[in-house]
């Protein structure tokens, strides 16, 4: 019994995969459904099968007060920490680094993150011991991005190796050869 409870709670929200018939209806379907459960033309029941919807999702959207359209736009999981502006700064700042031949690591990252947020007063749920934001957001955010920035090893480069290749350097180098 022990082990069985050892291993649920070794579980990580990373392993967890995503039931692929999530938010699967049609939005069209949804936004009609919700009139017509406002307007009172029909209940909840007959409006999720005449509009093909699941019915506990129509109960959910008529509720609040939004807009119809607003309400089938809403996304599935947790909102990012950081909000996009920000996180599209640090990817800027990333991206700079590393073309001044400056790599950087998950950990670097990571504590980029969480310095990210403590200066600018964002709630957040990293870690204040370890001063880093967790390894769950730092996938999430690399496959938010994963257009512009791929993880490598960084290695080192010597301040010679990074001058002695200019243009002006491969020319004499062809101009010789």
């Amino acid at each position: 019994m022990v082990n069985l409870m050892h291993c649920f709670f070794q579980m990580s929200a990373s392993k967890i995969q995503r039931r692929s018939g999530l938010k699967s209806w049609d939005k069209e379907n949804m936004i009609k459904a919700i009139k017509a459960v406002r307007n009172k033309e029909m209940g909840y029941l007959a409006a999720a099968k005449k509009y093909n919807v699941p019915r506990s999702t129509l109960c959910d959207y008529v509720r609040p007060n939004w807009d119809p359209f607003q309400a089938t736009q809403s996304k599935l999981g947790h909102k990012p920490i950081i909000p996009a502006a920000l996180e599209e700064k640090l990817v800027e700042y990333l991206v700079l680094i590393e073309q001044k031949y400056f790599g950087c690591t998950r950990d670097n990252v990571r504590r980029l993150a969480f310095q990210l947020t403590v200066q600018n007063k964002i709630p957040n749920s990293f870690s204040i011991a370890r001063e880093a934001a967790g390894k769950d957001w730092f996938k999430r955010f690399m496959k938010r991005h994963s257009d512009k920035l791929s993880l490598r090893q960084p290695t080192g480069t010597s301040t010679a190796r990074a001058t002695g290749f200019s243009k002006e350097q491969v020319m004499v180098f062809f101009d010789w050869y």
